[in-house]
């Protein structure tokens, strides 16, 4: 049935300010790539050509751009459709009034349609931007109707499959962060199993088509073809529109119509199968299960209550679904996946092959143990990258982990209950600040632990640039718990809140590293060049200023997050302290008076009782 709730979210939907500023965001953002690239190429052209930029070289630059648009085209509806479409039922979950929708006659297919149509129409008004940018140089590129009808198709399919696991995830959980977070989660990591999965059977072909190995079975032949038709991109050909044959892009448009279509299919199926089960339980909270015997036990509660709360019972997972696994197994997780990450370093950057290595440690050869360390190159690059891709995920994590410490418990209605204790706002927010850093440090001792044993045997710059970036991970984690407090005491609910820690620590952090980065990294080069290496240059000085920048953007970093963090805690401080305590004891005192007041006249005897007291 199409009809009233698809009007009510259509109409709903476009009432609401963030599709219109979403969608000039965009813009803005392709105003300024489409510049940025002209500017560029205009400059290539000059510098390596000697002359202006003439038909062929706009038509490549025009080609470029297209190929770069579809690919950042696809990315957006990535995004964009579990964003929109995630808290199409969390959203009334919060608000009370699924039960209204799921008592009327309408069906539960009838109501997730209905929402997936609504949703699914503000995302393609999003994506629809960039349209006339894709049509003014699309044509000098080589685009044609054609194309553009097979990159709509593909954009059709991808965003009912998103949206399609979007609601099915907006049914499962309860709040419309966990949703989208879910969704993203679940998305990521099949996106790098199945690129692995790719990558390698791609290799067994190659190897059989070459005779160095046997040829791959047809199972995995057929593996790899389903893999494919997953690829957006699949129906417009390798490089974005090289495909110029018309029945081999008709046949990979049912490809993937094949793949995404059952993909949303089953997960609108499977939707709308658990819509009902899936809200009774939500309400009477049936999801509570018995403590296990392996799961740790919890500490006992000390002076700081909500401290212990945020650290035992929370824990550092942002996810509820995470927090039903025992944090042993966290921990052992973290430290088997960087043992691998960093044990994947070393044996790359050593010229030793890993069964030699086996055979020196079961035979204890020391004497050889020792020449086959003396012989591992550094890897001090390697290294100050894996500290800067953990950083990002560190502060990740506590930082949404905090975006719903204020906005969880209000969402929960037990916020006023907080509120109203004799616990003062200051002891609410540290208490929670240090309750989520209190659950963080044992996963970055697990980090710490075998990143820094490994790295020590990579060479002194590993070891170096492993102990700068954990010394800059743990301000970061700091920052992004306050930077996370800050958000959730100024948002409505935990889904802006999390989008606004998430841009500003992500944001703030690139400016700073790419503005004051690059400054201090000057100072740091001319000192060196000066008083250090007064003599160097060429690639000796190109590396040392590398050097220098990777120093100065951890220094920027670390000056960041140790001015800003406290500044945040206090400034969350007082807005919870001034606007929501204030006017909730406020609020309680009128109540308390209009109360007594009521009582009073409630209790009062009649006007003028004294005057009638004597007659009959």
């Amino acid at each position: 049935m199409l009809g009233p709730i698809l009007r009510q979210e259509l109409l709903v939907g476009y009432r609401r300010k963030r599709l219109h500023v979403l969608r000039w965001c965009y813009a803005g953002w392709l105003v300024l790539q489409i510049f940025w690239l002209y500017m560029a190429e205009l400059f290539t052209v000059a510098a390596f050509y000697g002359r202006s930029l003439d038909c062929g070289d706009f038509a490549e630059f025009a080609r470029g751009h297209a190929e770069t648009f579809a690919t950042q085209h696809f990315l957006l509806l990535v995004l964009a459709t579990p964003a929109l479409t995630a808290g199409a039922l969390t959203d009334e979950k919060t608000r009370g009034t699924l039960q209204y929708l799921l008592t009327t006659d309408l069906r539960p297919s009838g109501i997730l349609l209905d929402k997936l149509l609504a949703r699914s129409a503000q995302v393609g008004l999003l994506a629809l931007t960039g349209l006339p940018v894709l049509c003014f140089l699309g044509v000098f590129g080589g685009l044609d109707v054609a194309m553009l009808l097979s990159g709509a198709v593909a954009s059709v399919l991808l965003v009912f499959a998103f949206g399609s696991a979007s609601l099915l995830a907006s049914v499962l959980c309860r709040h419309t962060r966990d949703a989208v977070l879910a969704v993203y989660a679940v998305g990521a990591a099949l996106f790098f199993v199945g690129r692995e999965l790719h990558g390698w059977l791609a290799d067994l072909e190659a190897a059989a088509g070459t005779g160095e190995g046997a040829e791959a079975p047809s199972l995995l032949r057929w593996l790899v073809g389903v893999l494919d038709c997953f690829d957006p991109l699949h129906p417009l050909g390798s490089g974005s529109w090289m495909l110029a044959d018309a029945g081999e892009r008709g046949r990979r448009l049912l490809a993937s119509l094949a793949a995404w279509g059952s993909l949303g299919t089953v997960c609108l199926a499977i939707a709308a199968w658990r819509l009902r089960p899936a809200y009774l339980r939500y309400l009477e909270a049936r999801d509570r299960k018995a403590p296990r015997w392996w799961r740790a036990r919890r500490g006992p509660v000390g002076d700081d209550p909500i401290r212990w709360k945020e650290r035992h019972v929370e824990g550092i997972a942002p996810l509820a679904v995470l927090r039903s696994f025992p944090g042993w197994l966290g921990l052992l997780l973290v430290v088997l996946a960087t043992t691998a990450a960093s044990g994947a370093i070393f044996f790359a950057h050593s010229p030793t092959a890993f069964g030699e290595w086996w055979r020196l440690l079961t035979s204890l050869d020391f004497q050889g143990l020792s020449a086959a360390l003396v012989a591992v190159l550094p890897a001090g690059n390697a290294f100050y990258w894996q500290g800067i891709v953990v950083m990002l995920l560190a502060v990740l994590v506590v930082g949404a982990r905090c975006s719903g410490a204020v906005t969880g418990e209000r969402e929960r209605g037990t916020w006023e209950a907080l509120l109203l204790t004799p616990l003062e706002t200051r002891e609410l927010v540290r208490g929670k600040y240090w309750g989520v850093l209190g659950a963080a440090v044992p996963y970055l001792i697990a980090y710490a632990v075998p990143a820094v044993l490994i790295s020590a045997l990579c060479g002194v710059g590993a070891l170096v640039w492993t102990l700068i970036c954990l010394g800059v991970t743990c301000l970061g984690v700091a920052f992004g718990g306050a930077a996370g407090l800050w958000c959730s005491a100024r948002s409505r609910n935990s889904w802006r809140s999390l989008l606004g820690t998430l841009g500003f620590v992500y944001l703030s952090g690139m400016l700073v590293s790419c503005v004051g980065g690059t400054v201090v990294a000057f100072f740091l080069f001319l000192i060196s060049a000066f008083l250090i290496l007064p003599a160097g240059g060429g690639m000796g000085g190109v590396f040392w200023f590398m050097q220098a920048q990777q120093f100065a953007i951890c220094l920027c970093l670390a000056g960041l997050f140790v001015l800003a963090a406290w500044r945040l805690l206090g400034h969350a401080e007082w807005r919870l302290g001034n606007a929501a305590r204030a006017r909730l004891w406020r609020k309680t005192a009128r109540d308390l008076a209009r109360w007594e007041r009521n009582r009073l006249v409630r209790s009062a005897p009649p006007p003028y009782a004294d005057e009638h007291e004597g007659e009959p």
